[in-house]
């Protein structure tokens, strides 16, 4: 008896018919079944045979949701490339109606222009099993207000994120440089952006990286990254500690320009060269420099504008071009290397304000450097010490301050 039962419950199974994957949005649901259903509907081990999407939603106004997506488990990349420039087989462009949707396991490439300017796509589920996600992937996703999760991702590509409304970056899995170019930063305008966890693997923080992210209050930077690049950091107000940079050798143009609330950075011992603007209106950052291994220039406007109180060590360099450290008026103590060899337009200038400084000033060459026009506020200097064989050589070429020059003590 129990023989034939089972035998009849097998009978049974065999011919239990597949049901239909219920879908949210009709619209998605009629796609899906005319694509690759059977035009009424679509099954599960239907879904899971698709390995493209090609162009059938791109640019469709009127969806709204595709969390089904996570049947389709034989999907592995939304597109053909992660670096490609043009918009083709970007599966979700334009689809400014699209609120939700959740990846099957499967997926490992989010390809360029894939969500971008999904202007409504507040929530993504299955980021985890990223592990590339293309240029200007989700530029412009203004709604899109997430903590990103990509613990496996391994490259990360121009503006991926760019001008969208994430809130945190939580992992970056073990990419080894953030990918940008001028004007494409991975999260460049990212303005809700408030925290940010770089993984130990990165080496590189390409220009315009976080550019304008103006609430991001927080980063650390791993013992790995030695450069950072220009305007990587530009305009992040909300910025107000950035440690330890001990590992840093190179800092782009305008890196840290206008991060007005900048009060600390952590140790830059190791830098050797540094970028016109690097520091320019970092008017908060109360420091004392000290960079044993710089070399070649101080360039323009680098550290302009902030208030730092003593510049201990500036390594090997040769020149400080005009404006360098122009306005620092909280700056009390300054130390010029023996291979200094020339000054420029009020390259070390302060202003006339009863709140500035007055400044002692060392300089170790025994040959004076060429003296900038208006390099010094003479009145605010108290005196220069310079070593006791030139005394007078100083006095002839710095004759703007020939009654403050002294011997080094």
């Amino acid at each position: 008896m129990d023989l034939l039962l089972n035998r009849r419950r097998a009978m049974l199974s065999a011919l239990e018919v597949e049901e239909y994957i219920i879908f949210a949005d009709p619209v998605v649901e009629q796609i899906c079944a005319t694509q690759w259903g059977d035009g009424i509907g679509l099954k599960p081990s239907q879904a899971a045979r698709v390995t493209s999407l090609a162009d059938v939603f791109k640019e469709n106004t009127t969806i709204t949701s595709f969390d089904e997506l996570q049947y389709f488990t034989s999907l592995t990349a939304l597109g053909t490339s992660a670096t490609i420039t043009q918009k083709t087989h970007s599966q979700f462009y334009g689809c400014t109606a699209l609120t939700s949707i959740t990846f099957p396991p499967s997926l490992t490439m989010i390809g360029s222009y894939s969500f971008y300017g999904c202007t409504s796509l507040s929530n993504i589920s299955g980021l985890e099993s990223v592990t590339v996600l293309g240029r200007e992937a989700f530029v412009n996703c203004t709604s899109l207000s997430i903590e990103v999760n990509l613990p496996n991702l391994t490259a990360i590509y121009n503006a991926a994120f760019k001008a969208s409304a994430i809130t945190k970056v939580l992992s970056l899995g073990s990419i080894t440089a953030l990918t940008c170019s001028k004007d494409y930063g991975v999260f460049q305008s990212c303005t809700a952006l408030t925290s940010v966890v770089l993984p130990n693997t990165l080496t590189n923080i390409q220009q315009y990286a976080f550019y304008g992210c103006t609430h991001l209050a927080s980063i650390n930077f791993p013992a790995s990254i030695t450069t950072i690049g220009e305007y990587a950091f530009y305009s992040c107000t909300a910025l107000t500690t950035v440690g330890s940079l001990g590992n840093i050798t190179n800092i782009g143009a305008a890196a840290f320009q206008n991060c007005t609330h900048l009060t600390t950075v952590v140790s830059l011992e190791s830098l050797v060269t540094v970028g016109g603007n690097a520091f320019w209106k970092c008017s908060a950052w109360n420091d004392e420099l000290n960079c044993p291994n710089l070399t070649g220039s101080i360039p323009s406007n680098a550290f302009r504008d902030t208030k730092l109180t003593k510049v201990l060590n500036l390594g090997r360099i040769t020149s400080i071009a005009g404006y360098g450290f122009a306005t620092c008026n909280s700056m009390t103590e300054l130390h010029l290397p023996a291979t200094l060899t020339s000054t420029s337009t009020a390259s070390i200038g302060t202003s006339n304000s009863s709140t500035t400084a007055m400044l002692t000033v060392y300089s170790y060459n025994t040959t004076p450097p060429t003296y900038g026009r208006s390099c010094f506020n003479t009145s605010k200097v108290s005196v220069v010490y310079v070593p006791s064989e030139s005394v007078s050589s100083y006095k002839a070429t710095w004759s703007a301050l020939s009654s403050k020059i002294q011997a080094m003590p």
